[in-house]
């Protein structure tokens, strides 16, 4: 299980860019729906300048495809035992949740 860093490690700091590095825009706009503090904790590990500047407005979308991925593994349940010939597919189907997270968080365009 992992744990945040402590505030005295400089590794547990991140940093953003400032508005004069974009080569478009670099508008700072102020958060109009921050994401809650467990979703950002369930879906990011090693957040970049962007998975911050997105979250601060995509807060409800990101908890909703938390809570979908989250639904989903509930439904999978633990039956890794063979028993249940869905089950594989149902575990691809929840790695494709996590990458729409990803997807979202880093800007990535869906294709």
């Amino acid at each position: 299980m992992s744990k945040p860093l402590p505030i005295t490690d400089f590794r547990a700091l991140r940093y953003v860019l400032e508005a004069h590095e974009y080569a478009f825009g670099g508008e700072e706009l102020p958060p109009t729906d921050l994401v809650e503090p467990t979703i950002w904790d369930a879906s990011v590990h090693l957040p970049d300048d962007i998975a911050v500047r997105i979250s601060n407005h995509h807060g409800k979308e990101l908890k909703l495809l938390c809570s979908l991925w989250q639904d989903w593994l509930q439904a999978m349940g633990d039956r890794m035992d063979g028993e249940d010939t869905l089950f594989d597919g149902m575990l691809d189907a929840a790695d494709c949740f996590q990458c729409a997270n990803f997807n979202l968080l880093h800007g990535y365009p869906n294709s």
